[in-house]
């Protein structure tokens, strides 16, 4: 016969008592954020943007087009330039194309005006039946005229170059004149002497743009009054063929030019007429 166990007496054992879970780590605070961290991630954005424009400027030719408004400006006094080299653009922008380089003050024809903002201001200029634009600090009030030239006395002669040598100037066929006392006008170019003459220099600079793209040549002729400093003030009186704007350029070539305000017969040539002809030759 089988031996059957007896139950356990008295009360069942109690469970073994279980750990209680270990309470989840509590989130870091703002203040235990690396301080440096929001101004990397400012850094990193910098970059990117940067970067992408960059990528940019180059895909589309290196130049950002904006797009600029050109507003009607007729300033109240004439602007000449500032300094020995004033940069004409294409566009209101120094990253656009160099249309032309100005020299120290040359009158500057402004039509328009435009505004781009933090000083970056920007006049329309008339060029050559075109329009550049120029800097407006590069623009100031003045005569339309360099400063004046210095008289300086004769030095020896030194060798010039063949294209600094200047153009010859039309000598007038001679005329017989009457005796009698010398007329205060209508002095020709052999009656003075130059401390500035013009030069091919001066009309490789000034020769009109359509003039030079067609091969045209012209001949202008300016009436010029001396002044007391040997600068002339000069006015169109002839010009051949018209339409192409030798006669500007003719005055923009007097302007850079300097006559000696004593004749060389000991009389003054202020206030006197000169005759001055100018030949624009292409090709």
């Amino acid at each position: 016969m089988t031996d059957v166990p007896e139950p356990p007496s008295g009360p069942p054992p109690e469970p073994p008592p279980q750990a209680a879970p270990e309470p989840a780590p509590a989130p870091a605070s703002p203040q235990q954020r690396p301080p440096w961290l929001p101004i990397a991630i400012g850094v990193a954005a910098a970059l990117v943007l940067g970067l992408g424009f960059l990528a940019y400027r180059s895909m589309s030719g290196g130049a950002v087009e904006d797009a600029y408004t050109v507003e009607a400006y007729a300033p109240q006094t004439e602007l000449v330039t500032a300094s020995e080299r004033v940069a004409g653009y294409e566009a209101p922008d120094a990253a656009s194309p160099q249309a032309v380089a100005f020299g120290a003050g040359v009158t500057l024809n402004v039509t328009g005006r435009v505004s781009r903002g933090l000083g970056g201001d920007w006049y329309a200029v008339g060029w050559n039946e075109r329009t550049v634009f120029v800097r407006q600090s590069d623009a100031v009030a003045g005569a339309g005229a360099p400063p004046p030239v210095a008289e300086r006395e004769e030095e020896p002669e030194e060798e010039v170059k063949e294209d600094d040598k200047p153009d010859p100037l039309e000598e007038p066929e001679e005329e017989q004149v009457a005796e009698g006392p010398a007329p205060t006008w209508g002095l020709e170019i052999s009656d003075v002497s130059w401390v500035r003459e013009p030069s091919s220099r001066d009309f490789a600079r000034y020769f009109p743009r359509r003039a030079l793209d067609q091969g045209q040549s012209g001949r202008v002729t300016l009436d010029c009054v001396i002044a007391g400093n040997g600068r002339l003030d000069c006015s169109v009186a002839q010009e051949s063929p018209s339409g192409y704007g030798f006669g500007d350029a003719a005055l923009s070539i007097s302007r850079n030019a300097r006559v000696r305000p004593t004749l060389p017969d000991g009389s003054s040539g202020a206030g006197r007429h000169l005759r001055l002809p100018l030949s624009f030759r292409a090709g």
